[in-house]
């Protein structure tokens, strides 16, 4: 049977596996946390002078709503970027507080919370969550992309994924890049240990020799190559592996909000239109989010197809990713996987066919 409420061995269930909260945590207790600046964020953009610029023809004047966005830094989610550069969450009539997360695995659990109404997450941490609570809702599917891989310090020796073996590969559990890693890993018969470390702490992690070799997504994996430089060793499977990103929400926030969710990916429409388009302005505003830029912000962003959808293959990915997580014994998959189909709620979507035309137009 499954469980209609998020109890508290459920959700402990996942922050076993979602380890990137605790780890990501900062010191000093007089700083904001990423809740505080949920809290205090506003959408102050004036949108029309760029929304002219941009060819946007606004819409009907709507009723303003507010949503509370989760976001994971990371060219992946830039529909988010382009979209407040761009002010096209003013122009469909919301005010949207964004807060960042250094993971998907991160943003899951303030999602699972009730911290915030939405927010950006890969497939590993989605599936995951589902799992936890059958509250979670998957809005869209946002992008796909190839880029994820795992960076090796080549002074070490290091030039393929069979001398990882005996090695340490950094990478931050519960996430994408835990299941590439250890996915890809297994496929070529190497016995590397995999040890937990949060995103924006690799780097250290990798000058300082406490590991010899990062799995990890964007922007991190390009900031750790540039500082390795000649030495930066890219090591990626054999189809590479392909993620797929989400924005998600659960059950009572669809209900009561759907109108306002409609529009909000109405927006990341418009920014994925922006984006594929190859728009030069586009581009910077990802680039100013993720601190890449010139050619290696082009080389990141051409690897990333933009564009949102919901069909019934990713609920196929999604209990794959469950079943893999539970052989791994890393959650507990209580009285059996969900039917993860019942999870994607396409009303949002289908509500922003109309203002996805007019904003785009």
């Amino acid at each position: 049977m499954r469980r209609s409420q998020m109890r508290a061995t459920c959700l402990l269930s996942v922050s076993t596996l979602l380890l990137a909260t605790g780890c990501a945590a900062s010191d000093d207790t007089s700083a904001d946390t990423p809740l505080d600046e949920a809290a205090e964020a506003s959408a102050e953009v004036d949108a029309s002078d760029v929304a002219d610029d941009a060819g946007i023809e606004p819409t009907a004047e709507v009723a303003r709503d507010t949503i509370s966005l989760g976001v994971v830094v990371d060219p992946a989610w830039g529909q988010v970027s382009v979209a407040e550069a761009f002010g096209l969450f003013d122009e469909v009539g919301l005010n949207v507080a964004i807060v960042n997360f250094a993971s998907g695995a991160e943003a899951m659990e303030a999602l699972l919370g009730g911290a915030v109404d939405v927010v950006t997450a890969a497939d590993v941490p989605t599936s995951a969550a589902i799992v936890a609570s059958d509250e979670v809702r998957v809005l869209a599917q946002g992008a796909y992309h190839g880029n994820m891989r795992i960076v090796a310090n080549g002074a070490l020796g290091i030039e393929t994924m069979e001398d990882l073996d005996g090695r340490s590969v950094g990478t931050t559990f519960g996430t994408s890049a835990h299941f590439m890693a250890a996915t890809f890993l297994a496929q070529a018969d190497v016995a590397a240990e995999l040890v937990q470390v949060a995103p924006p702490e690799l780097q250290t992690a990798l000058r300082r020799g406490d590991v010899d070799a990062a799995a990890i997504f964007e922007p991190y994996a390009t900031q750790i190559t540039a500082e390795l430089g000649d030495e930066a060793v890219a090591l990626r499977g054999d189809p590479p592996y392909i993620s797929l990103v989400f924005y998600n929400a659960l059950a009572d926030v669809v209900q009561e909000k759907e109108a306002a969710l409609g529009r909000l990916l109405a927006a990341f429409e418009c920014a994925s239109t922006l984006l594929d388009g190859g728009d030069p302005e586009a581009r910077t505003a990802v680039g100013d989010a993720t601190g890449l830029d010139g050619a290696t912000l082009d080389g990141v962003l051409d690897g990333y197809t933009y564009g949102l959808s919901l069909d019934g293959s990713i609920a196929h990915s999604l209990f794959d990713l469950a079943s893999w997580a539970v052989d791994e014994g890393n959650i507990d998959p209580g009285d059996g996987l969900p039917e993860f189909s019942e999870a994607l709620d396409d009303g949002p979507l289908s509500s922003a066919a109309d203002t996805i035309v007019a904003t785009c137009s």
